[in-house]
């Protein structure tokens, strides 16, 4: 993070910077004007340009109280009874002091010394210059009232972001909170009547098992490659196999180029459990379970598809599984992600993620608050 010094002498050159550019546009656009206003008289660039460098430096050196003003006493409060008059009397007082400078600075540099002030010569300066100098003022405070909304709309966002990680993140936890228990317990279930009836096939749930919670230990973070993915759900599959036997047929179609693809972790996961729950465990015969993954242009397309007897014909709500799954899409890429769960028109369900394309090493943009 950078020091409040170095950030104060930053702002401060390009302050400097803003002006003496300025300063120099004013200058050349004097001096390409010099033949047509003084067609008898030639002018250098030097001539031309150094007085509004003047102005540019005195304008420079007095921008930080004009901010100082525009931050303690905003015009959004012109309510408050002091803050109209404040900017009155600094409208006129600060120009004044800029053309003061400039009168002082010029005297200097053509003679070398500072002669005797002359109030007539004055006068005249100010006469000509000081409405330009008052608009130059509400200029200034409103360059940087800009800034300052402009700075905290992006603090704004910054916040949002991270404010929207954290709730990904917490999400997350909370998914693997829901889903492990449940699946732990399921899982131990089936495997307590194989120990006596099918003891290799009970070694194998319980190995599977015990590799799944440590891939499930070992995964961090909000999203994960499509193929670390995979290689969780497989664990998972291997031991619903084992359950299921030859009442479930699956079946895994990942188009090239996908298992590359960044995507949120435990994104498919409660796709999955829940088409078993509702689609395969509702059906007498053996059913289908599909996963697929292509990329269509810029877009990652995961399915889960069943051929289970289809959605309910009720108003219930979501399960938790499929809510938390589309809330941490919205969290992690906003608008243009989305779950939907529909009816197959040849019977079942499926169940479709779509999320912008972007290889694992490239985590998602968050998306902006707005």
């Amino acid at each position: 993070m950078k020091s409040p010094a170095l950030r104060l002498a930053r702002e401060a050159a390009l302050v400097l910077l803003v002006w003496m550019a300025i300063g120099l546009f004013y200058g050349s656009e004097r001096y390409l004007r010099a033949p047509l206003s003084m067609p008898a008289r030639s002018i250098g660039w030097w001539s031309a340009t150094w007085p509004h460098l003047l102005r540019a430096a005195a304008w420079a050196l007095l921008t930080p109280v004009v901010a100082l003003l525009a931050r303690r006493a905003p015009l959004g409060r012109w309510r408050t009874p002091w803050v109209l008059p404040l900017h009155a009397a600094a409208a006129l007082a600060i120009p004044i002091t800029v053309i003061a400078l400039r009168f002082g600075a010029a005297n200097l540099a053509l003679t070398g010394h500072l002669p005797r002030f002359d109030r007539a010569r004055f006068r005249e300066t100010l006469a000509l210059g000081l409405a330009r100098n008052v608009f130059t003022y509400f200029g200034v405070l409103g360059a940087v009232w800009a800034r300052d909304v402009w700075r905290r709309a992006r603090e704004a966002r910054l916040r949002a972001l991270h404010l929207r990680a954290q709730l990904a993140d917490a999400r997350l936890e909370a998914l693997r909170v829901q889903l492990h228990p449940h699946f732990l317990f399921n899982t131990l279930n089936g495997i307590m009547p194989l120990i006596s009836q099918e003891p290799d096939a009970a070694a194998r749930m319980a190995g599977q098992l015990s590799e799944l919670l440590r891939l499930s230990l070992q995964s961090g973070g909000a999203v994960a490659s499509l193929r670390a993915e995979m290689e969780f759900l497989r664990r998972y599959l291997d031991i619903l196999e084992v359950r299921f036997g030859d009442h479930l047929e699956l079946r895994i179609d990942l188009a090239d180029g996908t298992l590359d693809a960044s995507v949120p972790h435990l994104v498919l996961q409660p796709l999955v459990e829940n088409a078993l729950r509702h689609g395969i465990g509702a059906r007498t015969s053996p059913g289908r379970l599909e996963i697929r993954a292509e990329r269509k242009g810029a877009r990652l397309v995961l399915e889960v598809l069943d051929d289970g007897p289809g959605l309910p014909r009720t108003d219930r709500a979501p399960g938790v599984g499929l809510a938390n799954t589309a809330a941490r899409l919205s969290c992690l890429y906003g608008d243009s992600a989305r779950l939907a769960v529909s009816d197959r028109p040849q019977g079942g369900v499926v169940a479709r993620v779509e999320l912008p394309f972007s290889l694992a090493a490239d985590p998602p943009a968050l998306a902006a608050a707005s």
